[in-house]
């Protein structure tokens, strides 16, 4: 009978085991892909018209690229190979993603466009961020949160393009787990954030970021208050959160699943 009763309860660990893995697996998941909401896209060098076929994309980049090679005009040449990665990266075609990327990079260190020497690294931390190349992506977000800096200093870019460079390092020091890194670039977007207009899922993706450290700190309570509150901020905020409406449910149901899980 007792060996009856151990077995039973050994097999019903096992299978919480299991479901626990796979709430992980899901939340980290759906954590990824609302993240890569967040990073830049092909639209943000305004390269691209706005209401182009998604078809077309590509022979327009390649268009675009061969035109600024005859008029030999280096600045559009490397945004045009950066959107050209970044398109790639959304297309999940990562190889040539990294190879556009790479070339951007080199092109921009030999005209030492400190800006677009910054744009390239930070694409290729996003690459490598994206691949779990933690190191290499630390590498290149820290050199284009260096230049980044720099270029704010003397007021060449503007609140929100430094913004997006602190925030590329919250999402690398959440994914190592380094608190005091973590806490420090949090801190640093909301001083920035209120210089400028953000769209509300930028707060609500900061708490989420807060609620990690609490819980890393074996402080539940804490940490189920912040992922509450930013479930109730993102509902509250709908349709001006600054996420897709799909996208927004999905984040909606992910912080809401992590708060019941702390409960």
């Amino acid at each position: 009978m007792i060996i009856i009763i151990y077995n039973t309860v050994y097999e019903n660990i096992k299978q919480l085991k299991k479901s626990f893995y796979l709430i992980i697996i899901l939340n980290i998941s759906v954590l990824q892909y609302l993240q890569g909401q967040q990073l830049k896209t092909h639209f943000e060098e305004h390269i691209i018209p706005l209401n182009m076929p998604f078809d077309s994309i590509s022979n327009f980049l390649t268009k675009t690229k061969k035109q600024a090679l005859i008029k030999k005009d280096s600045t559009l040449l490397i945004n045009t190979l950066i959107t050209q990665s970044r398109f790639n990266r959304f297309k999940l075609n990562y190889l040539e993603a990294f190879s556009f990327a790479g070339e951007a990079l080199f092109i921009s260190e030999e005209y030492k466009n400190q800006l677009l020497i910054a744009k390239a690294n930070e694409e290729l931390g996003v690459l490598t961020y994206l691949y779990k190349q933690n190191e290499e992506s630390e590498s290149y977000f820290i050199k284009a949160h260096e230049l980044y800096r720099k270029l704010y200093k003397h007021h060449k870019i503007d609140v929100s393009e430094i913004y997006n460079s602190y925030y590329n390092l919250v999402l690398h020091y959440q994914r190592i787990a380094d608190k005091e890194n973590l806490q420090s670039y949090i801190d640093s977007c909301i001083v920035l954030s209120k210089k400028t207009k953000l769209p509300p899922i930028y707060s609500i993706f900061l708490d989420e970021k807060k609620a990690s450290i609490s819980e890393w700190n074996n402080a539940p309570n804490e940490a189920l208050k912040l992922l509450k509150n930013a479930a109730q901020q993102l509902e509250n905020s709908a349709p001006n959160s600054g996420l897709k409406n799909k996208d927004e449910e999905v984040f909606a149901n992910y912080l809401w699943q992590n708060s019941n899980h702390l409960s």
